[in-house]
């Protein structure tokens, strides 16, 4: 995945706690060093994070679905750079296995347990299904994630990947993420840039 010029993620939030609703965002990544962040929250409206470099701008949604004006953040430390931001998690055949998060890698531990428990078709691709799991910390302490994903067998690709925690808050009893839109043309605007 590190050769990929562009990506695309949906994610869908599935809460374990009743009351609340499932949450959607969508991650867009344009090499290098562009990416925008779109959160659709029901309850608030949602916002939009968009990174060039080590620029970072936001703007809110209201519950009407308008979205606001773009707003400067405090500058990333360093400059963006997907998708060698995660070489080690994203390099899966040189042994890599697991898109870990920055926020989540200096915290959690290697992935165990790791199993291929199928071969299946996916979107007409065919792919393995592989799973494995790895603990974390959190507010409440520690807990463990498993993860299964499908990876396309002719790319070694990542093409959809369920996460399930025993997080004791328990408001993300699953995570759903659909890759896709590979190398395909993405347009990230930020205020009056684009690319």
């Amino acid at each position: 995945m590190n050769g990929l010029t562009s990506l695309r993620v949906t994610v869908d939030v599935r809460p374990s706690v009743a009351g609340i609703p499932v949450f959607k965002h969508v991650e867009e990544y344009l090499a290098a060093e562009r990416a925008r962040f779109i959160y659709l929250d029901p309850i608030e409206g949602g916002r939009e994070t968009c990174i060039i470099g080590i620029a970072h701008l936001e703007r809110s949604r209201d519950q009407s679905g308008n979205w606001g004006l773009w707003e400067g953040k405090d500058p990333l430390p360093r400059p963006f750079s997907w998708p060698d931001i995660f070489p080690e998690a994203l390099q899966r055949t040189a042994g890599g296995l697991a898109w870990v998060e920055e926020a989540l890698r200096e915290f959690a531990t290697a992935a165990t347990n790791v199993a291929i428990k199928r071969e299946e078709d996916y979107g007409g691709r065919p792919a393995w299904v592989i799973s494995y799991e790895f603990r974390t910390v959190g507010e409440e302490g520690a807990f463990t994630i498993w993860r299964t994903e499908w990876i396309a067998k002719d790319s070694f690709l990542l093409l959809r990947q369920e996460q399930r925690d025993n997080d004791p808050f328990g408001s993300r009893s699953l995570i759903v993420r659909l890759y896709g839109d590979f190398d395909a043309p993405i347009t990230i605007e930020c205020g009056q840039q684009a690319a």
